[in-house]
């Protein structure tokens, strides 16, 4: 059973779930085990935050221990790579129909938004 919430997480715990990564040893979770236990009990409660934060977004937990895609989170050193990266997020989401169909509206949506941003950027 998943867990509705990650009261029961340290805030280094959430973290590291969310955002930060896990160490190599399963930092900051005793061990790497501990830390795929937490995400096995409160990935759907993290998908569903990171989901309202940004369309089509995920946690670190979720690249490394439910997509087992780690490459696609970029160089830890410089987050730029984590946008850069985000098209093929989006596309290993959309190809796998990980993507509700609200997401896939507010993609849409932004990419519309860009394109005329960049339009106008271009009649100038």
């Amino acid at each position: 059973m998943r867990a509705r919430t990650a009261d029961d997480l340290t805030f280094a715990e959430l973290a590291a779930l969310e955002a930060f990564g896990i160490g190599e040893h399963g930092e900051p979770f005793p061990s790497l085990a501990a830390a795929r236990r937490a995400w096995r009990e409160h990935g759907d409660y993290l998908v569903e935050r990171a989901r309202e934060r940004r369309p089509g977004g995920r946690p670190v937990a979720f690249w490394l221990f439910e997509a087992r895609r780690p490459d696609l989170l970029g160089d830890p050193d410089d987050w730029r790579t984590w946008d850069a990266l985000e098209p093929a997020r989006i596309a290993f989401l959309r190809k796998r129909g990980l993507l509700s169909p609200e997401e896939e509206s507010a993609i849409a949506a932004e990419a519309r938004e860009e394109e005329a941003r960049a339009a106008e950027d271009d009649d100038e």
